[in-house]
């Protein structure tokens, strides 16, 4: 009757993290180098930290039903301030993630990450949730779900995040 009990307890924990708040702290510290590779439309690994133009990544599955006004919501935010944008299925299996890329016409490159580097790196605990990343490759914010409080604090930290820049760069000689 223990065993059962323990479980019960363990999983209640376990459902207890999915309905995490709408922000969190990552196991990654915001500043923090962002080093995450996944896989491509043609199988080939990508990097999508390092220095470069600033990014949005947008960590989304299939079976999620909140996903898709994140898609659209991650674009509209990442063509509004000029941000490289990526979304990056946690799918499973490949062959849904790459049926849901195609049916949702997901836009920017088809991600997919196999072994939900994003997840254990970051400490993303449910889907979706916004990644931003500055122009040294660095975590600039984590951003879950799609609440209103969530793409306002998403849009906030993004027009910081570009204002920085934009001072950074006046300042170079």
């Amino acid at each position: 009757m223990r065993p059962r009990l323990a479980f019960g307890v363990l999983l209640l924990l376990l459902l207890a993290q999915g309905g995490c708040p709408r922000r969190i702290a990552a196991h990654m510290r915001l500043g923090s180098p962002l080093a995450l590779e996944v896989l491509d439309a043609e199988g080939g690994l990508r990097e999508l930290g390092g220095q470069g133009p600033a990014r949005l990544l947008v960590i989304w599955a299939s079976w999620c039903a909140r996903c898709p006004t994140a898609l659209d919501e991650g674009a509209r935010v990442a063509a509004e301030y000029g941000l490289l944008y990526a979304a990056v299925s946690v799918d499973a299996d490949e062959r849904l993630a790459r049926e849901a890329n195609r049916q949702l016409a997901v836009q920017g490159p088809a991600l997919w990450d196999e072994a939900a580097r994003a997840s254990s790196l970051t400490g993303v605990r449910r889907v979706p949730t916004f990644l931003l990343v500055d122009e040294e490759g660095r975590l600039a914010g984590i951003f879950e779900g799609v609440e209103l409080g969530t793409l306002s604090a998403l849009r906030r930290a993004t027009a910081s995040m570009k204002e920085r820049q934009a001072k950074k760069a006046e300042a170079a000689p």
